[in-house]
């Protein structure tokens, strides 16, 4: 018996996940099979002999699962496939901007993004950084650590920023959207009066 999916160590937001196998023989045309997740008997039934089968399962907790294919001739000879494990993560990360502050300025054209991922399981989550709707840098961070990403170089004006984090099992979330203006124009002031070697009689001009 031979489990073709899910992957050994893969990762999965779908609670009844479908369990693809196949069990081969010498003699017999039908096969026995029993499933086993984490130990427990789950499912059974017979399947036509070297052919890949598809089984769904019935609704499962999040978190770390075993599973085993065991196939049964009508000669009562019985093996197991090898033990797959697979994690199930039904919950979206939480993806929180902590700088720059909404509505803020700043004159670095290259800022720092100061953001913070979540996850209920990985210890790693993927992120993407979108600066204007446009994807602008890729990574991984750790679950719920401050990390800090350097932008490339940005034009003045108002700029808006989006961090999306993606966990293991391709469930994703974004970030509240927050904007800032890059301003590197240096203010100007003028003294209109008094002229530039003028003289007066005001003692308090």
């Amino acid at each position: 018996a031979v489990i073709n999916s899910p992957a050994n160590n893969s990762f999965t937001n779908d609670t009844t996940p479908d369990i693809n196998f196949t069990i081969t023989d010498n003699l017999a045309t039908t096969i026995n099979y029993t499933i086993f997740i984490d130990n427990i008997l789950n499912s059974t039934g017979s399947v036509a002999n070297n052919t890949a089968t598809v089984v769904t399962l019935g609704t499962l907790s999040q978190g770390i699962h075993t599973v085993v294919v065991q196939g049964t001739d009508n000669a009562t000879n019985s093996a197991n496939s090898s033990t797959v494990t697979f994690t199930l993560d039904a919950t979206t990360p939480n993806a929180v901007i902590n700088s720059p502050a909404n509505n803020s300025f700043t004159n670095d054209t290259t800022p720092d993004v100061n953001f913070t991922l979540t996850d209920n399981l990985a210890a790693t989550i993927n992120y993407t950084i979108f600066i204007d709707n446009i994807l602008n840098t890729t990574g991984s961070v750790a679950n719920n650590t401050a990390t800090v990403v350097t932008l490339g170089a940005l034009g003045q004006g108002i700029h808006t920023i989006l961090v999306q984090g993606t966990d293991n099992a391709t469930n994703s979330a974004n970030s509240s959207i927050v904007t800032f203006t890059i301003d590197i124009g240096a203010p100007t002031s003028t003294i209109n009066s008094p002229a530039n070697n003028s003289f007066t009689s005001d003692t308090t001009p």
